[in-house]
């Protein structure tokens, strides 16, 4: 109960200058606001959008992160009970609550504590063999994020690879890609860029169904090419660890590798696909903020095996 106590307070009193907005919070917003008409003439530059629709629902994307956030210690908290000793899980759960990079978003007009918490709740699902949730959780996750959602193939792959969830996963998933394609064929709505510029799109190929990244770029989108993101600077965003704490990120990966020699396979061969992305220079450790619960896990196991 201490644990939850503080893990509501951390994000219930954060730092007004928290409280602003940028880049896509505008447009999930707008989105949200304006859905049909808005959606379809910023496609290019527009995420998928069950996390708008959440919005819309709710009407404050702050709300929706901060509920996605008390959801996920919840659900966080499911997975730990069947892979971790309750001592284990009591350092997972630490683990969580005091992650710089959970609390941040949970007070964000920003689609990654959604992100994190379907992906989790993926995984206990799939391990509890409920083949028909776990599917859908999975293509929620697409509905949020499309990079995220095709990571979620692995997920299905790697627990289980069951046809029930595979059909709940693509019938949900596929439907963003049906969308998509119905949207660029029709010559109705056009996808507009950075800076309102109208991208060409017909004929489009497969793959810019999957990510706007293979349409032709505009002059002013080369430059989102230019971010340099570095491995250390990815792994330490997702352990939390920011300016001075910078210094103990060799000790996590320690304490991950330790840990990792007990850890079920399928947590170790997971947690490196999820982290893959954050080991590229062209990603930002959002990306991979999937993983966060799973790093938990590693570290209970890896301060686990220091004590004993």
């Amino acid at each position: 109960m201490i644990i939850i106590l503080i893990y509501i307070l951390l994000r219930l009193f954060v730092p007004v200058s928290n409280y602003y907005l940028e880049g896509d919070e505008v447009r999930h917003l707008a989105c949200a606001k304006n859905f049909y008409k808005l959606w379809n003439k910023s496609f290019y530059d527009m995420h998928p959008p069950f996390y708008s629709w959440l919005i819309r629902i709710f009407k404050s994307g702050v709300i929706v992160s901060f509920i996605c956030s008390m959801l996920l210690y919840l659900v966080s908290s499911k997975l730990y009970d069947i892979i971790l000793t309750p001592p284990q899980k009591t350092i997972a759960l630490l683990f969580l609550t005091f992650n710089y990079t959970l609390i941040y978003y949970s007070n964000r007009t920003f689609r990654y504590q959604l992100i994190c918490l379907l992906g989790t709740a993926s995984v206990y699902l799939l391990l509890i063999h409920n083949w028909i949730a776990g599917g859908a959780a999975l293509g929620l996750l697409g509905l949020t994020c499309t990079y995220a959602g095709l990571r979620g193939f692995w997920i299905w792959l790697i627990l289980g690879a069951n046809p029930v969830a595979w059909i709940a996963y693509s019938s949900v998933f596929g439907s963003w890609f049906l969308t998509k394609a119905l949207i660029y064929d029709s010559h109705k709505y056009y996808p507009s860029g950075i800076e309102g510029k109208i991208e060409q799109v017909n004929p489009y190929t497969w793959k810019q169904l999957f990510s706007p990244f293979y349409f032709k770029w505009t002059y002013s989108q080369e430059g989102k090419k230019e971010l340099k993101y570095t491995w250390p600077h990815n792994l330490g965003g997702l352990f939390g660890l920011y300016k001075g704490l910078w210094v103990l990120l060799p000790v996590a990966l320690l304490l991950c590798f330790l840990g990792a020699f007990s850890a079920p396979w399928w947590l170790n061969l997971l947690t490196g696909i999820l982290l893959y992305p954050s080991l590229l220079k062209r990603f930002n450790p959002r990306n991979s903020i999937i993983a966060i619960p799973l790093l938990g896990i590693l570290l209970a196991k890896g301060i686990s095996v220091l004590i004993h």
